[in-house]
């Protein structure tokens, strides 16, 4: 007998429904009556299902178990004593090596510090992680802070991991302060990186960065380039200031052949002493930016974001807890950087094993896990039956902070819904 895997979320529009599963993302859309007999077809024991079949046309009985076959290996469908997606299965951990900085960007949602303070966190303790990462048989290891290069043994660091593990290693840095001495090091002991930008001139980026740090940035891309290293993101926080500058930044991107990531803006961290401030910058003429319809995609296939091409939108929220989770500064272990509340905490890894909290743990008594369900019931009657929102509301941290008044659900439904019903329901 099977039953709907924990990870499975159901929309209904009309006569159709969509099965997903929230943890891989994927999905599939049929109609309301063939989830009946999905249904029905889960009760059955292996001996009932020849009857439960007699009433079907060959071909009907085909397509249902071809359904069935496919919502078993999304796992949408399980075997009732099969367990796995109790369980917790980390794929990639961000560790925060620094909450030091050698910038002070008017947004910076971790209040990053001075270079002149003291890193919490040892090159013994960050080396300790890392072995319990490789037990534990995860993939990738993200490294970000603050600036992950203002330590003195950032490169020490990722030789170490490069040379003792199979982790891939994806840092993500302000860019500033790598160049010729150093850049060789980081191509040979890097696998990716994310550099934030946040403007797409000089004068869009100095407002928030400082000044010299934009061009300072494409040349380091394109010396990245010059050397065949070609896994860059380059990320702009999208504020209610600078949206007219999405469609210019996703060009940028395009012209230098690299990964467009536009993250939208909180105000959390320095931006809240800030807010005037950015509120001001760029202020005439604004209008919100709907990227849907703008771009499209090339000939060779670059993804750019299309309401005609887009790739496959995801079902659910992000893995947090699910696929990763992260470890902050001082060595805190929380489902994501952005969940960073003392009711976040799974623990510190200074003093906890991790092999001990997600090997012999089930996933659902997490108290984390507990909450991150919670936010997914979404903050208000209206979020609870829209036919999209598990395509909306993927960010938890975005929807605490909805269900705690700090961001409102205007501003993230707002020409949303629309383009999601489109892209989702045709």
């Amino acid at each position: 007998m099977y039953r709907y895997s924990i990870e499975t979320r159901v929309l209904e529009n009309n006569h159709e429904v969509i099965l997903g599963n929230r943890r891989n993302g994927e999905w599939i859309k049929t109609t309301k009556e063939i989830l009946e007999f999905i249904d029905e077809y889960m009760k059955c024991s292996a001996q009932e299902l020849n009857d439960f079949f007699e009433s079907f046309s060959e071909e009907d009985k085909i397509y249902l178990l071809s359904l069935i076959e496919i919502l078993k290996k999304i796992d949408i469908i399980v075997a009732i004593d099969d367990l796995r997606d109790y369980r917790v299965d980390i794929d990639d951990v961000l560790i925060t090596l620094t909450e030091r900085c050698n910038l002070t960007c008017k947004h910076c949602s971790m209040n990053a510090t001075s270079i002149k303070n003291d890193d919490k966190l040892s090159y013994e303790d960050i080396i300790r992680i890392i072995d319990q990462l490789k037990e534990l048989e995860v993939k990738k290891v993200i490294l970000t802070g603050g600036e992950p290069m203002v330590r003195n043994d950032f490169f020490k660091i990722i030789k170490y991991i490069k040379e003792n593990t199979q982790l891939s290693i994806g840092v993500m840095t302000n860019a500033t302060l790598i160049n010729k001495d150093n850049i060789d090091e980081l191509v040979k002991y890097s696998d990716s990186l994310d550099i934030s930008i946040d403007g797409v001139d000089e004068e869009t980026c100095s407002v928030i960065r400082g000044k010299g740090v934009f061009n300072r940035v494409i040349s380091v891309v394109k010396m990245l380039k010059n050397r065949g290293y070609e896994n860059i993101a380059l990320s702009m926080v999208e504020t209610p200031n600078n949206s007219r500058f999405v469609k210019k930044f996703y060009e940028l991107c395009k012209e230098l052949a690299i990964i467009p990531a536009v993250r939208k803006f909180e105000y959390i961290g320095r931006a809240v002493e800030n807010k005037e401030f950015l509120n001001k910058v760029y202020s005439e003429d604004v209008t919100l930016t709907l990227r849907s319809g703008e771009f499209e995609n090339d000939n060779d296939g670059e993804k750019q974001l299309s309401k005609h091409n887009m790739p496959r939108i995801k079902m659910g929220r992000c893995g947090a807890l699910r696929k990763s989770l992260s470890i902050n500064h001082n060595g805190t272990i929380l489902p994501c950087s952005l969940l960073n509340k003392e009711e976040d905490s799974l623990g510190n890894v200074l003093d906890t094993e991790l092999r001990n909290l997600f090997v012999t743990q089930n996933l659902t008594d997490l108290g984390s896990y507990k909450k991150l369900d919670r936010l997914e019931a979404l903050p208000n009657q209206e979020c609870s039956t829209c036919n999209v929102r598990y395509f909306c509301l993927t960010c938890p941290h975005i929807t605490e902070l909805v269900s705690d008044g700090l961001e409102t659900k205007n501003s993230i439904c707002n020409g949303r819904k629309d383009y999601l019903e489109e892209l989702v329901w045709g």
